[in-house]
């Protein structure tokens, strides 16, 4: 610093912001641009104001980033020769309102976009949806988005993922359903991403029927819906005491697990909330079929994980014996339900 003060230049002082964004000092940055610079009548250009904004973005102060672009906003307007500020100046500054879920500055930036006339593109509006996101503020997830519809930009998966996310946080299952209807329309296939939080939104206001329409219908495309949309619509299941159909469910996950394919997506939570929604219901057997599945779900698991130790495919007598082991867990888990194993 002292020698760029001693030899003042934009290339001495843009070298010393770069450092500063590399190592998310932005109080530094913020410092070189505002006092140090000006005190020695070197106008910053587009690259050192670009600096300091990629510091504060790394070092997660939005406040101030959105401060140091409001001060260049205003120059610019007082014609003081400041940087014109262009897309990627703004998309640092919504950037870093995403990260730390900052939705005011992050829905301001994209006003004052429009009111210099600067293009908002597509990281302008999905790093604003990621904010309304993070900021759990889903009216403004949607107006975001429509307004992204409205520039005529391309909505993607990614777009749609934060925006229904949004919807799922603020507990409005109506709106993520209604946004995921329009995946088709505007092209983008169904991806977990967008998926796994309308079956969330669906299964945390307990709609069984909605949570399992959108899993079969997801699972039809060869896409995994993870443990997390299994563990929902099992909740959902069990809260609506929709026994049949979690123990559809859990049959189904349990069938896609064969000897040597690896352990089971249906975790202990899972599992728990099947049986749950059984006991609610009253219903204090599983039948015959089930009780093959699960059984045949823990041996898979045991042996494949120590087949995945030693890389080889027969079962070790010591395997057999923690598969045994682990039914007989099992059935004490079932005995405190009230359901025989």
């Amino acid at each position: 610093v002292e020698r760029a003060m001693a030899s003042p230049s934009i290339a001495s002082f843009g070298s010393i912001l770069n450092a500063c964004a590399r190592d998310a000092r932005w109080a530094h940055a913020v410092w070189l641009l505002s006092e140090a610079m000006p005190s020695t009548s070197v106008e910053p250009d587009a690259f050192a104001l670009g600096a300091a904004l990629n510091a504060c973005a790394r070092g997660s102060a939005a406040a101030r980033a959105l401060g140091v672009l409001q001060e260049a906003a205003a120059a610019g307007a007082e014609g003081s020769g400041k940087p014109e500020l262009n897309a990627v100046i703004f998309n640092t500054v919504i950037h870093s309102c995403g990260k730390v879920g900052y939705w005011e500055g992050a829905t301001h930036l994209l006003e004052e976009m429009r009111r210099l006339e600067v293009a908002a593109n597509v990281i302008s509006f999905t790093a604003a949806l990621t904010a309304c996101k993070r900021g759990g503020r889903w009216q403004h997830a949607v107006d975001v988005l429509e307004q992204m519809a409205d520039a005529e930009v391309a909505l993607d998966r990614v777009a749609f993922g934060a925006a229904i996310s949004a919807c799922e946080k603020g507990r409005q299952w109506q709106w993520a359903l209604g946004l995921l209807g329009r995946l088709p329309g505007s092209r983008v296939e169904p991806h977990s991403s967008s998926v796994v939080p309308a079956i969330a939104a669906c299964a945390a206001a307990g709609l069984w029927e909605h949570t399992l329409k959108l899993l079969r219908d997801f699972q039809a495309t060869s896409a995994d819906p993870g443990q997390l949309s299994l563990n929902a619509a099992l909740g959902a299941c069990q809260s609506g005491l929709a026994w049949a159909q979690a123990l559809w469910l859990a049959t189904e996950v349990a069938a896609e697990v064969t000897l040597g394919e690896g352990p089971s997506r249906l975790g202990v939570e899972a599992l728990r909330s099947m049986i749950a929604a059984c006991e609610g219901s009253g219903q204090h057997a599983f039948g015959g079929d089930l009780e093959a599945e699960l059984e045949r779900l823990i041996v898979s698991s045991v042996i494949f994980q120590g087949q995945q130790r030693r890389r080889e495919r027969q079962p070790l007598r010591g395997e057999l014996f923690a598969a045994a082991g682990a039914l007989r867990g099992l059935g004490r888990l079932c005995g405190r339900a009230g359901v025989r194993a």
